[in-house]
């Protein structure tokens, strides 16, 4: 599969995911709740982005400062919801590997299990994710690449969860996961930076949180069909042929 193909996947997972959102209604209840925060999340970008309409010009300077606080700290808020809500978020993922045929024998595990995994990994990934938050303030300062890197990697640091859900129910280990994300970079970048722009989209942004947990889990299964695996695998073998494309 070459990199533009996966460039080009990336760019529409979103969209595969909010048709299957509107046309799956096994999707739905496991839809709510990422679609309740996105509609909140919808909200504040509206004020905010009116804040920015109405203020003055005197104004300018201390709103950039504290705009620019602001999306920090909601990106931090977007973090911590990710962690404590990372449960749910992996049940509509999974859900959608039921409605896209993509998962081909069940976990075994009970649902507290994976519930407890799911919060475990969520919270080990906001570690990182906050380190890699410190690296990304002193890259914005590097304009014009800086500044580009700068959305990938904020994008990488909310997409990585989107992409991370069906790679840990096949209990892949970490080496597993990062040669994924190493032979899929091109899926990887497009992806993070889409997410990153669909965050600050006021008022459409937060809508497709749904439908990018979907079109992430989307991307990982249309590129392997790893069974869910008993342990962690020991190499990382070239995955078998792709299923059809949604």
């Amino acid at each position: 599969m070459t990199a533009a193909r996966d460039a080009f996947d990336a760019l529409r997972a979103p969209l595969v995911g909010a048709r299957l959102l509107l046309t799956e209604q096994h999707l739905w209840g496991p839809a709510a709740l990422p679609v309740f925060l996105g509609l909140l999340w919808s909200a504040l970008s509206l004020g905010l982005a009116a804040a920015t309409g109405t203020a003055g010009s005197l104004l300018v300077i201390i709103l950039s400062f504290t705009l620019a606080a602001a999306l920090i700290g909601a990106i931090v808020l977007v973090h911590l919801l990710l962690a404590l809500c990372a449960p749910l978020f992996d049940w509509l993922s999974e859900r959608t590997e039921t409605v896209i045929g993509a998962r081909v024998a069940p976990s075994g595990d009970s649902w507290l299990t994976r519930s407890l995994r799911a919060t475990a990994i969520g919270f080990r990934l906001l570690v990182l994710k906050l380190a890699l938050l410190l690296v990304i303030l002193v890259v914005s300062f590097m304009p014009p690449i800086g500044t580009v890197l700068s959305w990938v990697l904020i994008g990488f640091t909310l997409s990585v969860d989107f992409l991370d859900y069906p790679m840990t129910r096949r209990r892949w280990s970490a080496p597993h996961k990062r040669a994924w994300l190493g032979r899929h970079w091109a899926a990887v970048v497009v992806f993070s930076l889409l997410i990153y722009l669909l965050l600050i989209l006021p008022g459409a942004g937060g809508l497709l949180l749904a439908p990018s947990i979907i079109g992430g889990t989307w991307l990982v299964c249309t590129r392997d069909r790893t069974p869910f695996a008993d342990a962690p695998p020991t190499n990382d073998e070239p995955s078998p042929p792709e299923p059809a494309a949604v």
